[in-house]
């Protein structure tokens, strides 16, 4: 379960990053290409897949029915490999592309504020305020009313997902930090075996 909880965060904090790496480059580096960063992209996912592959089998993970990380790593690899083979179609509808990365960060977010609102945290409202405002944004850019603006977009929606990675991580280790002082011994024990 623990495995699991982690490849979300790391899946989350990579998005993030990425998004912030590809609208900062797109913005502030005229000698950058999109079918570079595409390339470079693609093998990151490649290596990540791997990773999540080889953990996967050396933690023994599939003894637990709810790591998915066998999953996780053969989509990361056939969503690499699926990149490479679209470059080109990528390359020329690069806004389209960056819009809808946006969207899926800020749908990051959204889940996020979900899951500080459940957990009884007054971190929430920053983080359904963020997702929100960048949902707004990536849905009008995807309209064409502000395409102009979709790098910065991209970057705002990175930068926001690094945020909320980092308040998500510490509302649950705090959750679970005061759920475990208030179980009895035995328990405590036995959770922590899983």
């Amino acid at each position: 379960m623990k495995r699991f909880k982690n490849n979300g965060a790391i899946l989350q904090a990579i998005t993030a990053v990425a998004s912030i790496l590809i609208g900062a480059a797109m913005l502030f580096s005229k000698n950058v290409q999109f079918s570079s960063l595409c390339y470079v992209f693609c093998i990151v996912l490649w290596g990540i897949g791997i990773y999540e592959i080889v953990s996967y089998f050396l933690s023994k993970s599939y003894q637990h029915m709810s790591d998915y990380g066998f999953t996780l790593g053969v989509l990361l690899i056939l969503l690499g490999l699926v990149g490479l083979i679209r470059i080109n179609d990528m390359t020329r509808n690069v806004k389209e592309y960056m819009q809808l990365f946006s969207l899926i960060q800020s749908i990051f977010i959204l889940q996020n504020s979900v899951q500080m609102y459940a957990l009884k945290s007054k971190a929430w409202l920053l983080d359904l305020i963020f997702s929100l405002l960048m949902i707004l944004l990536s849905i009008f850019a995807f309209t064409g009313q502000l395409k102009q603006y979709t790098y910065s977009i991209l970057m705002f929606a990175g930068i926001f997902g690094c945020i909320s990675v980092f308040l998500s991580s510490m509302v649950v280790r705090s959750f679970h930090k005061k759920t475990i002082q208030e179980m009895p011994k035995e328990k405590v024990e036995d959770e922590e075996k899983h």
